[in-house]
């Protein structure tokens, strides 16, 4: 966007056709909003309409120069949406206070929102800064990731996804729909969504992949339906698989010997690998705070109290978080994974380590199923 010498704001939407921004330029100066130099109105055939710096200054690095095109599409897609939609949308306004520049602002009656609209990486710390000084204002932000490459040509429906950090920031977790990843894709005015996201280990995460045309699209966004019964029992079909590769691989890929964690664990507690009982490598909720498979931390989990000769009931949080720390980045959420996973054991009757329990596979089933908020629940 740019001021014109009546100190009118020009949007260059996708509504505005190129030969009448042409006409425009011919007519008209422009000013840049913050420091008030002349820019110029860019209109070529191949790269999208915009203001540029006639030359080099202090805040050309807060403006649209050097963005690649499809974080330009990307932005005057959702600046049409929000528009079209009857809110009052700003492109790249500069809130003072804050020192920060989001991609768009829309005001509600009674809040603004703030969107990020996120083509390349960025660092954690950043994220949460500018998620943080968003909030500090009373905003809460909304960030929208521009859809992985990976995933664009990806078939609608139940698959093993593998996701980086970069894309874990961008998660949003419900209590009714579990984590989910939202995305746009400007190139073909589509939206991603990757629902009810599962943790099996490392980055990856059994879930559901649609899409929806811009056209179709909501607000408030529209949500995934939960995954439906047969949907769930295709989750633990696909979960135990990944969970019995896992158990192949760590003895056969293992180089640690028994100072592996995983394999100390099932030696001092008699425990054969390959035939772990079901209640190791449970999908409980918050499972994702580990970068483990579940089978790994579940049975240092239980080593830790065994050698400790702690009641798994009797476990307190003080301890959950002594086995937190043995773990990369210790956190609150692993210590909450902790305690669902030890309440699941509690609710099936386990009280020992080699016990079977009675239909557990039915009660993991359940556990899935009421994650997810899905029709059938398990008996």
């Amino acid at each position: 966007m740019a001021q014109m010498e009546n100190g009118e704001t020009i949007v260059l939407t996708s509504d505005i056709e190129r030969n009448a921004l042409r006409r425009l330029r011919c007519q008209h100066q422009f000013y840049c909003p913050q420091c008030q130099s002349k820019v110029i109105l860019k209109v070529g055939e191949v790269v999208i309409p915009h203001f540029a710096h006639e030359q080099k200054t202090s805040c050309r690095d807060s403006f649209s120069e050097g963005e690649s095109p499809e974080h330009l599409l990307g932005k005057r897609l959702l600046f049409n949406f929000f528009q079209n939609k009857g809110y009052a949308v700003k492109m790249e306004p500069f809130l003072r206070n804050l020192s920060q520049r989001p991609d768009l602002v829309v005001e509600t009656q009674k809040m603004s929102i703030p969107i990020e609209f996120q083509c390349s990486p960025i660092p954690r710390h950043k994220f949460r800064e500018r998620s943080e000084g968003y909030r500090l204002a009373g905003m809460e932000p909304l960030w929208i990731l521009n859809t992985p490459a990976k995933f664009i040509e990806q078939q609608n429906g139940i698959g093993i996804f593998q996701l980086s950090k970069f894309h874990e920031q961008f998660l949003l977790t419900t209590p009714n729909e579990g984590d989910l990843l939202f995305s746009l894709h400007p190139p073909t005015s589509t939206f991603h969504y990757m629902s009810s996201l599962l943790h099996i280990g490392g980055q990856r995460y059994i879930g559901l992949h649609n899409t929806l045309p811009y056209e179709a699209q909501t607000l408030p966004f529209s949500r995934p339906k939960a995954p439906s019964q047969s949907m769930i029992e295709q989750y633990y079909h696909l979960y135990k698989i990944q969970r019995n590769a896992f158990l192949s691989q760590r003895i056969l890929l293992n180089r640690k010997g028994i100072q592996d964690p995983f394999l100390r664990g099932c030696y001092e507690m008699r425990l054969h690998p390959i035939r772990l009982p079901l209640h190791f490598g449970v999908p409980v909720a918050h499972n994702r705070a580990f970068r483990e498979a579940d089978c790994d931390w579940q049975i240092r989990l239980l080593y830790f109290l065994h050698k400790r000769k702690i009641e798994w009931r009797a476990a307190s949080e003080k301890e959950l978080w002594s086995f937190a720390r043995q773990f990369d980045e210790p956190n609150e959420e692993m210590v909450v994974a902790c305690k669902e996973y030890l309440s699941f054991l509690e609710q099936c009757g386990i009280h020992n380590i080699t016990a079977e329990g009675k239909n557990i596979e039915n009660k993991i089933l359940r556990l899935i199923s009421e994650r997810y908020v899905a029709k059938k629940v398990y008996n």
